[in-house]
């Protein structure tokens, strides 16, 4: 649970985490089944076919899935629904990627509405 370390790290660990969500949202759709499921889920239509915004809105659903509801009420309050915070975090994955800053946002934004249940 990468977010969940991005929030509990000191600044000077904090990049090492943003690099890794933005991996992860980057190439999971690598993976054969992953592929399959951002399509037959309807995934890429929800998207307009971007794949990384397909890749995270899945990753969104996935984790939701998986996670004990007292893991997801700490990620929306100590990262979705603090505004400061989620810009930090949006900040940290352009500084450190090679993310622009509007991709970083749209990535995160549709991160957090899947993890609030939109």
């Amino acid at each position: 649970m990468k977010l969940i370390a991005w929030t509990e790290r000191g600044r000077e660990d904090k990049g090492k985490d943003a690099i890794d969500i933005y991996y992860v949202i980057k190439h999971y759709s690598k993976i054969p089944a992953v592929v399959d499921a951002l399509y037959e889920q309807d995934y890429m239509d929800a998207q307009d076919n971007d794949i990384m915004n397909a890749t995270a809105m899945l990753l969104a659903d996935e984790v939701a899935a998986i996670v004990r509801e007292k893991t997801l009420t700490y990620i929306k309050q100590a990262l979705l629904n603090n505004d400061s915070v989620l810009e930090r975090l949006k900040v940290d994955i352009t500084k450190y990627t090679v993310a622009g800053y509007e991709e970083a946002d749209i990535l995160i934004e549709i991160i957090k509405d899947r993890l609030n249940g939109g």
